[in-house]
C-alpha cells in the first residue's frame, strides 16, 4: 500500500516540474515578445517619382526588417512624407497601407520590400531636380507578437539624394 507521505511527495514533485516548465515558458515568452520590439525595423529603400501634369504621384519602397527570430505579420503602415521641409502628406491623411485582411508575412531574420503609394501631390511642391531631402514618419502594426498579440511601432526616417 502506498503511504500518504510517499503520494504527497510525489503530487510535490509534480506540481514542482510542472511549474517550472510554466515559469520557462512565460519568460521564453515575455523575452520573445521583447527581441520583436526591439530587433523590428524598417528603412527607405527608394523612391519613385511620376510627374503628371499638375499632380505628382510617389511609389516609396520600405525595407521591413524582422531580426527577432518569430514570424509576424504587417497588418498596417501609414508614412507622413516630408519633403525639403515641404509636408507632402497632410497630418489628417497620410500614405496608407492597410492589410489587416491580408498581411504580410515577415519571416525571422528576413526582410521584405513594401511600396506604399502616394498620389495627387501638387507637382510645385516635389522639385524636377535633386537635391532632395525626405523625411518620413512611418507608423505600423506588426501582429503575432508574443504576449501582445499586436504591436505598434513609429520610426523617423531620413533619406537624401543628391542626384549623379
Amino acid at each position: 500500500m502506498i503511504s500518504v507521505q510517499r503520494v504527497i511527495m510525489a503530487a510535490f514533485f509534480v506540481v514542482t516540474v510542472v511549474s517550472a516548465f510554466l515559469i520557462s515558458y512565460n519568460v521564453y515568452q515575455i523575452f520573445g515578445a521583447y527581441d520583436i520590439v526591439r530587433f523590428m525595423n524598417a528603412s527607405i529603400s527608394k523612391i519613385d517619382i511620376t510627374p503628371s501634369g499638375s499632380q505628382t504621384s510617389l511609389e516609396m519602397y520600405f525595407l521591413f526588417n524582422n531580426s527577432s527570430n518569430r514570424p509576424v505579420e504587417l497588418v498596417y503602415a501609414a508614412a507622413f512624407v516630408y519633403l525639403n521641409g515641404q509636408e507632402l502628406t497632410p497630418s489628417y491623411a497620410p500614405a496608407t497601407l492597410i492589410i489587416y485582411s491580408n498581411p504580410i508575412s515577415l519571416q525571422p531574420f528576413s526582410a521584405v520590400s513594401v511600396p506604399i503609394g502616394l498620389g495627387n501631390v501638387p507637382s510645385n511642391k516635389v522639385p524636377v531636380n535633386p537635391p532632395w531631402h525626405w523625411f518620413i514618419k512611418l507608423q505600423f502594426i506588426v501582429s503575432h507578437v508574443p504576449l501582445v498579440g499586436t504591436e505598434g511601432y513609429t520610426l523617423y526616417l531620413q533619406k537624401t539624394e543628391n542626384g549623379s
